[in-house]
């Protein structure tokens, strides 16, 4: 059995019945282009204006990847400096109500689904993922090599990925939990390069080339 982060490692060793258990960093992701300067392109796209704080968030638009938290922990924010965009597709139309309930919608906009990830990384603050389950997420990964510093659900994998030293956790059931780990995230805006440094270097170790290694040793292992 092959896991893909050290929670469900654990978990196996003590519960399952493989012969063997092997704990891997994740599927691989390839971390090149990541970091480029911000060009500006994508606050253009959405009239964001430069000085803003703009949050970013990617995946699916369906009840697992949980973005209507964050909807509604904005609401409760009192910054109208904070824009947030959310990128990945699906059936926007619940979203959309709460943007407009809330009366949100010249601060958070959904982008649909994107293939230049890239650039909205680079020009984002933060990045933030509310997930409810995950195994080890790609996105999370991407931003991290991207150098920014991240907001995520407190959950299985995000717990390998994000500690102290480059983000702030919080619980995703909880939009006063997700509001006040907004707030913090703001006052700690000086923290916010230090974090993405530390995210650029953890997350080397999630890179392709050394996890396809790692998944060879195993198969010549077990072979």
């Amino acid at each position: 059995m092959i896991t893909i982060n050290s929670e469900d490692y654990r978990r196996a060793k003590k519960r399952l019945h493989a012969k063997r258990v092997y704990y891997v960093p994740g599927v691989g992701t390839n971390i090149d282009g990541f970091g480029v300067d911000c060009k500006h392109e994508i606050r253009k796209e959405f009239n964001i204006p430069e000085s803003a704080i703009l949050f970013l968030s990617v995946g699916e638009l369906n009840k697992n990847k949980n973005h209507q938290v964050v909807i509604k922990a904005l609401a409760e924010v009192n910054n109208t400096n904070i824009y947030y965009i959310i990128a990945g597709a699906g059936d926007e139309v619940p979203l959309k109500d709460l943007i407009q309930k809330y009366r949100l919608e010249n601060r958070v906009f959904l982008a649909g689904y994107r293939t230049n990830i890239k650039d909205f990384l680079a020009d984002a603050d933060v990045y933030i993922l509310p997930s409810i389950r995950e195994g080890l997420n790609v996105s999370i990964m991407e931003a991290m090599a991207s150098g920014k510093p991240c907001l995520v659900s407190d959950i299985r994998g995000n717990r390998d990925l994000i500690d102290d030293h480059g983000g702030i956790r919080f619980d995703p059931h909880s939009v006063v939990d997700t509001r006040k780990a907004i707030v913090q995230m703001l006052d700690k805006r000086e923290m916010w390069r230090q974090y993405g440094g530390r995210n650029r270097r953890k997350v080397e170790k999630y890179e392709s080339k050394r996890v396809n290694t790692l998944l060879e040793r195993i198969y010549n292992e077990v072979k």
